[in-house]
């Protein structure tokens, strides 16, 4: 059983219930119902109900990859108790059609008749703590011991995660990967040597407090934004329709055999999402990337300079430069991405991919050529790859995580309709861009160390003082130097 309570050996079922009085009278005429076991529950559905397919009188059967539930459609089913299982089940394609043969069970089990393996009360597989032990037997519990009474506990529906477009990360996808994710590792962690345990702890810890070290730069991008929150805010409308139309183009792609192909190997690396640190992959990131965050950069970086910006003037310089920041970001994902392919090459593509971050932010801001943008971005990053991780790590928490997670919260404990939740995450998502983007770009103006003469606290009254009083600060410092 490859699921979150990853365990050897799985047992499921189906059950088919006739009103009727005998076996005979059975075979007459169709059931009235029938179950389909999943996890510790399971789903009824009605014989003539929409939901539950047929051929001819046969009831169709959709198991979940891994986790061998019982499903009544294809899609993926989502579920946080114990009848439904903590996590997702997979029922899309690709399926393999398995016919089943019906084998007669004797009402009488001899020790010796070859189903004697139904007299067994043990269990199927290896006896460990917890949820990853293997099942008992068919035979143990009420679906086999009493049948009738069962099925009237159970669920009438199971609840299935929209295949719809969002803007940002699902919520309900994010929901899957980390249950799956904290599946694996509670199966796998006791297994490991303490020292090793404690030596990927620690190298853990690293990147999460150059994360912490760059919260002051998100800070400060904070004061700008709520100073400029009607500019901002503005700029996030623009993100929806964007984000939407990259999902939409990403899933007429994904039809085809080439474009799945590449879209799962982008997935799969996520070096995309880690180039550009805004927490998305595939086309809705490349979009944003080269469409609106080049105008975020270009109003943080007037702003920055105390020089008066609109946010049509912004956008007109970003749709200038559009050709020189697509090819610029395209080449260092292509390169990330071949370099992925190899194993022995997976530590520079880390490596590459932080001194790359700033590539865009080497466009707009510097006028980097295309060949010439990532190694501008390299020599910005160099003495200061740590942060830069951290500040990448802190980027893609600000935008990925707190729409998925409050709208997860506001589904399971709140009573929220799936729709709701992932509409709210998305608009999350597209007040929280920009937010990230300027952060991103104050802090490549720092490390940059080309900063304008210090600025005169009277002189740019439509910034607020702590922002003056920090961008004062730093000019200073680096006029000395």
């Amino acid at each position: 059983n490859d699921f979150n309570n990853r365990h050897e050996g799985d047992w499921e079922m189906i059950q088919l219930t006739w009103d009727v009085s005998s076996v005979d009278e059975a075979l007459t005429m169709p059931p009235v119902s029938v179950a389909y076991a999943q996890h510790s529950g399971a789903e009824r559905a009605e014989w003539n109900e929409d939901k539950l397919e047929r051929e001819g009188t046969h009831a169709i059967v959709y198991v979940s990859s891994g986790s061998h539930a019982a499903y009544y459609s294809r899609s993926i089913w989502i579920g946080w108790t114990p009848n439904t299982g903590v996590g997702c089940d997979d029922t899309d394609p690709p399926s393999e059609r398995v016919p089943l043969r019906v084998i007669g069970i004797p009402e009488v089990i001899e020790a010796d008749s070859p189903f004697a393996w139904l007299l067994f009360e043990g269990r199927w597989g290896e006896h460990v703590r917890w949820e990853f032990s293997g099942p008992r037997g068919p035979n143990i519990g009420g679906k086999w011991t009493t049948p009738v009474t069962w099925v009237d506990h159970i669920r009438d529906e199971s609840v299935a995660v929209p295949h719809r477009d969002t803007v940002g990360p699902g919520p309900m996808r994010m929901f899957c990967s980390v249950t799956s994710l904290a599946g694996r590792m509670m199966a796998e962690v006791p297994e490991v040597r303490r020292e090793i345990a404690a030596l990927v702890i620690a190298l853990s810890l690293v990147p999460l407090m150059f994360a912490m070290l760059a919260w002051r730069y998100v800070a400060r991008a904070l004061v700008l934004y709520v100073r400029h929150l009607p500019l901002f805010l503005t700029i996030g409308l623009i993100v929806y329709p964007i984000a939407i139309a990259g999902a939409a183009a990403e899933r007429a792609i994904n039809r085809t055999t080439l474009g799945s192909t590449l879209l799962r190997w982008s997935g799969e690396a996520s070096l995309p999402q880690f180039v550009l640190g805004i927490g998305l992959g595939g086309l809705q990131q490349l979009l944003l990337g080269v469409l609106v965050a080049p105008a975020i950069i270009h109003v943080t970086y007037d702003l920055y300079r105390q020089d008066p910006t609109s946010l049509r003037q912004s956008w007109r310089t970003a749709l200038h430069r559009l050709p020189t920041t697509t090819a610029a970001m395209l080449l260092a994902v292509v390169v990330l991405l071949l370099m992925s392919a190899t194993v022995v090459l997976l530590p520079l593509v880390v490596f590459f991919a932080v001194r790359w971050l700033y590539t865009p932010h080497a466009v707009i801001i510097d006028g980097a050529a295309a060949l010439d943008a990532r190694q501008t971005s390299a020599s910005v990053v160099k003495g200061h790859w740590g942060q830069t991780l951290g500040m990448a790590l802190l980027i893609g928490f600000i935008t990925g995580v707190p729409g998925p997670v409050i709208a997860v919260a506001l589904i399971v404990f709140g009573g929220v309709s799936m729709q709701t939740g992932e509409t709210l995450s998305s608009l999350i998502f597209a007040a929280t861009f920009p937010l990230a983007i300027i952060a991103s770009t104050l802090y490549y103006l720092n490390i940059r160390g080309k900063l304008p003469e210090p600025i005169p606290l009277d002189a740019a009254p439509h910034l607020p003082r702590p922002a003056l009083d920090a961008l004062s600060h730093r000019s200073s410092r680096a006029h000395r130097t």
